[in-house]
């Protein structure tokens, strides 16, 4: 089926598949029965993922480091709202989204209802995936290490990933 430019994120809301098309900064809208083109809507720079809470779509924007979220059922958009630095993932826990910015080493949480900030986490890494399982959200992260030489003159760096539920 034809969408956008540069396909990247895919999600269904029950009726519609939902396309992000990175190349030309909008997301498709799919009728699932049929694969014929509901809408094409707008949204921020280089979408990459696409998000279903139960009423809204919620697109992730990396290039202008925001999220687009649009009322599935009119697919408009009801706001854009920043994110932090580098978006890498985002997910919903029923009441809030939560967006990875592995730039910055955080998790932005913000209220799913209007898109307003509630809080940003400050993480020892880079939060690259997110998970809800129900119950808690789990955050998988990148930390560095720093390169340590010893009195040998070994040089050691590495990174170490670890998964946090919250």
């Amino acid at each position: 089926y034809d969408v956008g430019n540069s396909p990247m994120g895919i999600e269904y809301d029950g009726e519609r598949i939902w396309v992000a098309n990175n190349g030309d900064d909008t997301v498709t809208i799919l009728d699932a029965s049929d694969g014929s083109s509901v809408a094409t809507v707008a949204v921020g720079d280089q979408p990459t993922k696409v998000l279903f809470d139960g009423a809204s779509v919620w697109v992730l924007n990396i290039g202008d480091e925001t999220v687009t979220k649009i009322d599935a059922s009119s697919q408009t958009v009801m706001g854009t709202f920043s994110t932090g630095s580098t978006p890498a993932d985002i997910s919903f826990d029923g009441s809030r989204i939560w967006i990875a910015n592995t730039a910055d080493d955080s998790v932005t949480l913000l209220r799913a209802s209007d898109g307003s900030l509630i809080d940003t986490l400050s993480l020892l890494g880079a939060p690259y995936h997110l998970q809800f399982d129900g119950v808690g959200t789990w955050v998988a992260t990148k930390e560095t290490q720093p390169t340590v030489t010893n009195y040998q003159g070994w040089s050691v760096t590495g990174e170490r990933w670890f998964v946090t539920r919250y």
